[in-house]
């Protein structure tokens, strides 16, 4: 660890896809159909006792689609989500100023820029049609 610059020793576990498709909801009928899923999640934990822990996610979506009740069109396009979860003691990760490449296919990557300075986070954008 180095406390001048806040960097940490962490095991990272990274998980990455790209380009596609997901389905959120219950029994594959009712909930979020998702196409275009470009994502990257991020687990980290310090690799001391007592270890602190961190969680970032980045995801793009091409198009959302809410399925499963006749009564309800929701549309989405264009949606990122963007996830900086606290370790115990407020501390969050931060690659604003180098991005954490995460491998999401054979040949393609995916940059996680998650700003810790703007503290916990969860951003949700896209456009939407109701």
């Amino acid at each position: 660890m180095n406390e001048a610059t806040g960097d940490v020793a962490v095991e990272l576990l990274t998980i990455g896809a790209s380009d596609v498709s997901a389905f959120a909801g219950v029994g594959g009928t009712l909930g979020l159909d998702l196409t275009n899923v470009n994502l990257a999640l991020v687990l980290a934990q310090e690799k001391v006792a007592d270890a602190r822990q961190w969680t970032a996610l980045q995801a793009t979506a091409g198009s959302a689609s809410f399925v499963g009740l006749d009564e309800l069109t929701l549309n989405g396009s264009l949606l990122a989500v963007t996830i900086n979860q606290a370790a115990s003691d407020g501390s969050l990760l931060d690659f604003s100023d180098a991005a954490l490449e995460v491998v999401n296919g054979p040949n393609s990557t995916y940059e996680v820029t998650v700003d810790g300075s703007i503290g916990p986070s969860l951003e949700v954008s896209g456009d939407l049609e109701v």
